[in-house]
């Protein structure tokens, strides 16, 4: 086996070793709540029999979002023992890394990650297969960090606190800013149809959960804030 072998299967060790544990706790209420008010922002307002693929998809949290919308959700993930957890669910999931994808091209309407590409090398690689397996005219919807963020020390204190920085970006990840996210969308064939935006969230507000979609929308609101928010939403279509 080659050296750049052997560092891509110790890459997807270190990445399955850190985030099984993780995904099979799920996420905080308040990253499901950020995620579909998005999807709402975003999205048409009739998406029912579209096919959707979740790349990274954790808990499966957001498969229900997508079967009220009359969706059929499909999740892939790095980890067999997330893959296991989703099917005892019910989810339609397959383990796959997201840099080489098992569909045929064109085959989801829509397909997303959020806060996934940025945990491995081959970032670029990743998103182009995001755009090859989406149908012409299909959205393609990215979530990663924000470079310029205020939480980003924050973030890495925790993992320095607990012992997790030694995963490397498999747990504090890389970063990006807007142009750079844009980019590689462009680049992978997606024609970038919103501006990538900021998003603020803030641990604070999961103690108000009723009044936290209007908290976030208000902060979002103000110019001057936008560029403290913790991640990057990109949206683009393939072309």
């Amino acid at each position: 086996m080659s050296a750049k072998a052997e560092n891509g299967e110790r890459e997807k060790e270190r990445l399955i070793e850190y985030w099984t544990g993780k995904d099979l706790k799920g996420r905080p209420p308040y990253a499901r709540i950020v995620s579909e008010r998005l999807f709402d922002e975003t999205l048409p307002r009739d998406i029912s029999g579209s096919r959707v693929l979740d790349i990274g998809f954790g808990d499966g949290e957001l498969a229900p979002y997508f079967e009220r919308r009359g969706c059929s959700w499909v999740g892939i993930d790095l980890s067999p023992g997330v893959v296991k957890a989703g099917r005892e669910k019910g989810l339609t999931t397959f383990c796959a890394d997201c840099r080489d994808l098992p569909f045929d091209d064109g085959s989801f309407d829509l397909t997303y990650s959020l806060g996934v590409v940025e945990h491995f090398e081959g970032t670029e690689r990743a998103i182009q297969e995001h755009a090859r397996v989406s149908r012409s005219g299909g959205v393609v919807i990215i979530a990663v960090p924000n470079m310029l963020s205020p939480y980003n020390p924050l973030t890495l204190a925790y993992h320095v606190l607990d012992g997790t920085v030694r995963y490397g970006i498999a747990s504090f990840g890389k970063r990006y800013t807007r142009r750079g996210l844009r980019r590689m969308m462009e680049e992978a064939g997606l024609e970038v149809v919103q501006k990538p935006r900021l998003c603020f969230q803030s641990l604070a507000l999961v103690a108000f959960p009723g009044r936290f979609v209007r908290l976030c929308r208000g902060v979002e609101s103000i110019s001057w804030l936008r560029w403290a928010g913790a991640m990057i939403w990109g949206v683009g279509t393939k072309r």
